[in-house]
């Protein structure tokens, strides 16, 4: 391990490569050393002792070229990685202890004199695994071995749950933003064509965002603020111009600091008559769950979940629940933070699928589930999804009254399935006017077709209804207070409208509540020994 005593920070990333070879057995005086020290065990050499080597040279070829000055053996970096994470070490803590302990010499294979490496080298394969696109192949790989010593296996018992990641960034405010993504990207551009720039930019730009855009610098009247925020969008659009110009090298455009540039202008700002405005609601703003908050992570989102919120990222984590066997993780899934739980439920299913590690029962909170998910879980990959169904937010649930759609017994559809087909083709605003009727259709609520959790709103009633109700009486079953006069229908949760336009816009709630009495009342009066009294008439059609 010699060759990368040094910082890496020193060393040209071209000339480190990679030269596999077969994992080194543990030295003899390392093992006797560390079982005279560890008599009763430790867990780091009970890993290396019952399961080996969990990663090898091969599996992270492709990230180093094949000529150069040789590194640390990628197997032993990703496993100091795994055995930091257990411990929850820093990089300077980590490299410590593969100097230093002898429980981790002894994972690792080293020698005790061996002077182990820098604490850069961590953040250096870490860089090249996202950068090379591997971070996930470290999962895969002790997923195998697991496997292969029959610590996991499919179609068991699976839960998943998501929690929010920071983002490594400055929590900054709209105007720091927009300042912060010009700097951004004329420091990208000085270093990408210096020259192309001194040509084109103001020396105004030198003090304006030579220091970082702070709170602390920037101006603390109200006024003064407005006024700069369309300077520094005025700089913008005269960058974006310079830069979109015919002579100017079409590769500038792609510099990422300038589509950054490039999006974050369209979202905050817009020309009006060579004026340049800030972009409100009215012209178009996007929430700001779906704007950049910084330029220098731009997939980065504000979220909100609960009474939580932070800028970042949420990340989705699977792990086995069986009871006779330990929990593992079997998948990890990231997205920006507003995405729903929802959306990841079918991605995860099809990771766990290609993996082969699918569950027969999947354990998931609410936010993973509904109806369409339960079906295609099912149907798709033989998944059954478990967890909390989501809380009825209708008013009727919210205010408890009313007729909700979990209200009747299961027998008020066989009731109404019943019903002859002439009577359910009777006007939604028709009721009943019989007594008997009435009379029946208490009798009904009593034997069976009374709400799961509601009184009946007949036996509410202060006053018997001797007359044809209003359809706003009617429709003071779904939520709005009728007259006193009107038969004593009473809920109390939205006032009568008067407008024809907000009559309209209940009209759902309203025809829904009216068919249910008319279902009601047809049923009592096929019941009625003498055939239900009078005719039920329709005396007003009810606003559609």
């Amino acid at each position: 391990m010699q060759p990368e005593t040094r910082p890496l920070a020193n060393r040209k990333e071209s000339f480190m490569s990679l030269h596999p070879h077969t994992v080194d057995p543990i030295p003899e005086q390392t093992a006797r050393i560390a079982h005279a020290a560890f008599r009763r065990g430790n867990p780091f050499m009970r890993m290396r002792d019952e399961i080996g080597t969990l990663f090898t040279d091969e599996a992270f070829a492709p990230l180093f070229p094949a000529r150069g000055r040789p590194v640390v053996s990628p197997w032993r970096l990703a496993l100091v990685c795994v055995m930091q994470y257990v411990e929850g070490l820093s990089d300077r803590q980590a490299a410590e202890a593969v100097r230093a302990r002898i429980d981790w010499k002894y994972s690792l294979s080293l020698a005790l004199e061996d002077p182990g490496f820098d604490a850069s080298v961590l953040s250096e394969f870490r860089t090249r695994l996202v950068s090379g696109g591997l971070e996930q192949r470290m999962l895969d790989l002790l997923l195998e071995r697991f496997r292969a010593h029959k610590l996991l296996k499919a179609r068991g018992k699976q839960r998943t749950d998501s929690t929010h990641v920071l983002a490594a960034i400055r929590a900054v405010n709209r105007l720091e933003c927009v300042g912060e993504t010009m700097r951004a990207a004329l420091n990208s551009l000085a270093v990408v064509a210096p020259d192309w720039l001194r040509a084109h930019s103001d020396p105004q730009w030198v003090d304006r965002y030579g220091p970082r855009v702070d709170e602390t610098r920037l101006p603390e009247k109200p006024e003064a603020r407005r006024g700069l925020a369309p300077v520094i969008a005025a700089d913008g659009y005269r960058l974006l111009e310079a830069l979109s110009a015919p002579d100017a090298p079409v590769w500038l455009r792609e510099v990422p600091a300038v589509q950054t540039l490039r999006r974050v202008w369209i979202e905050r700002f817009y020309r009006a008559e060579e004026r340049v405005e800030e972009r409100g609601d009215a012209q178009g703003r996007p929430p700001s769950a779906g704007m950049i908050s910084s330029p220098y992570d731009p997939d980065a989102r504000y979220a909100t979940k609960r009474t939580t919120s932070w800028t970042g990222y949420k990340v989705h984590l699977s792990e086995t629940c069986d009871d006779d066997l330990p929990r593992l993780i079997t998948h990890v899934e990231t997205a920006p933070g507003p995405t729903a739980d929802g959306d990841a439920t079918p991605i995860i299913h099809h990771a766990l699928a290609a993996k082969g590690l699918l569950p027969d029962l999947h354990i998931v909170d609410t936010g993973y589930l509904d109806a369409e998910l339960l079906l295609a879980s099912r149907d798709d990959y033989g998944v059954e999804l478990l967890g909390p169904t989501r809380r009825d937010q209708r008013w009727q649930a919210r205010a408890k009254e009313g007729f909700g759609m979990a209200a009747f017994a299961d027998r008020l559809g066989a009731a109404t399935r019943a019903m002859p087909p002439r009577m359910r083709k009777h006007p939604v605003g028709r009721t009943h006017r019989c007594a008997r009727q009435r009379e029946h259709l208490h009798s009904l609520c009593e034997g069976g077709l009374r709400p799961l959790s509601l009184p009946c709103p007949m036996h509410q009633s202060r006053a018997p209804v001797d007359r044809h109700p209003s359809p706003r009486a009617v429709r003071g079953l779904t939520g709005a207070a009728g007259p006193a006069g009107n038969g004593g229908l009473r809920s109390g949760v939205c006032p009568p409208r008067r407008d024809r336009g907000n009559d309209l816009a209940g009209g759902a709630r309203f025809r829904l509540a009216a068919r249910e009495i008319h279902r009601y009342c047809q049923d009592a009066s096929a019941a009625c020994p003498d055939g239900g009294g009078d005719r039920l008439r329709p005396r007003r059609r009810v606003a559609r």
